[in-house]
């Protein structure tokens, strides 16, 4: 592609749109973090019951933090997507290789984190949804697996890249998905929620139907929320064990100690089937991804093409969104929450 007066035109209107898009995103994560603790204080204070000081404050920043996000990238103009219809079928191949890709990456990392710190394995579980997961299951779950990926999935899938597609299908998708990574704020998710922004803007750019991609959306965090529910599960179950010696317990077993293993048992038992059942999805999906994703081809004939993503990236707004993302990723860093 050669640059022409018409290319350095699409650059800066990439720049441009990319800037308002970078803002929103900015304000979306104040109103996602300084407002979500400020208001579970105040609403905890007034009103005292813990289900609700965690529920009200959730919808505020969500529906303010979205409202604002909308205001903000209102006036930009969007491409119309062509609407496609895929089968079942199709739509777990490409939720199996978002969901390989992803756990992929997520043992690679416990590995080098293993290896260079002697502390757990932190988990995908962010500490507002331990916190809520301790407070309530239900409310874990509505914000995890319906509230989020409805919220996120028309942030951005729906306004990213209907602003961004006319500036080239690819770079939409990767645009979109590096800031879906960045917005996770912490090393594992940045990584995790780029590999499943690739795919699931695949999947939007080229069905137009938006729900598609907040059903995949769903079901993966249904399967952290599975995982951490069955876990949390097990360890409470198993918490008037001492399986520091296990050699010694064995040999001294007690009838109220093999009371409590018989009631952990079903707990165990989901909790490897959802663990085998994972693994046999992400085996499937690295398999689809080297059959078919060497397949893949983007269009490159958009309204006002540019060469590459460079333009969307290098402007203030987006800068700023990325420059607050890796601060709070510091930040966890240095309190040793990776």
């Amino acid at each position: 592609m050669e640059y022409t007066t018409s290319s350095f035109g699409n650059d800066k209107l990439a720049r441009n749109t990319a800037l308002r898009i970078g803002i929103g995103l900015t304000l979306f994560i104040f109103f996602n973090t300084a407002f979500t603790h400020a208001m579970q204080f105040i609403f905890h204070t007034s009103i005292g019951n813990p289900i609700l000081s965690y529920v009200i404050p959730y919808v505020l920043v969500y529906g303010l933090g979205f409202l604002v996000f909308w205001l903000v990238t209102r006036s930009i103009s969007k491409t119309k997507l062509p609407v496609e219809n895929w089968k079942f079928g199709r739509l777990c191949i490409c939720f199996f290789i978002s969901y390989g890709g992803g756990l992929l990456f997520n043992y690679i990392y416990s590995v080098i984190k293993s290896l260079c710190s002697s502390s757990s394995v932190s988990t995908m579980t962010t500490e507002a949804i331990s916190d809520m997961m301790s407070v309530s299951p239900i409310l874990a779950f509505v914000v995890m697996v319906i509230v989020a990926p409805v919220v996120e999935e028309l942030v951005f899938r729906k306004t990213i890249i209907d602003s961004t597609k006319k500036f080239g299908e690819k770079n939409a998708i990767v645009f979109s998905a590096l800031c879906f990574g960045m917005f996770h704020m912490n090393i594992q998710q940045v990584i995790y929620a780029f590999i499943i922004g690739l795919v699931f803007g695949y999947v939007y750019s080229r069905t137009g139907r938006i729900y598609y991609t907040m059903m995949m959306h769903s079901v993966n965090n249904l399967i952290g929320f599975l995982t951490a529910y069955l876990y949390a599960g097990v360890q409470k179950a198993l918490s008037g064990l001492n399986l520091s010696d296990l050699s010694s317990f064995l040999n001294s077993i007690t009838t109220e100690q093999q009371e409590l293993i018989s009631q952990a048992a079903p707990w165990i038992f989901l909790q490897y089937a959802v663990m085998i059942a994972t693994f046999a999805m992400a085996v499937l999906g690295i398999i689809f991804f080297f059959v078919r994703g060497r397949k893949v081809r983007f269009t490159k004939d958009a309204e006002n093409q540019i060469k590459n993503i460079v333009p969307l990236i290098l402007n203030i707004g987006v800068i700023l969104f990325f420059v607050v993302c890796l601060v709070f990723v510091a930040l966890r860093i240095a309190s040793g929450n990776l």
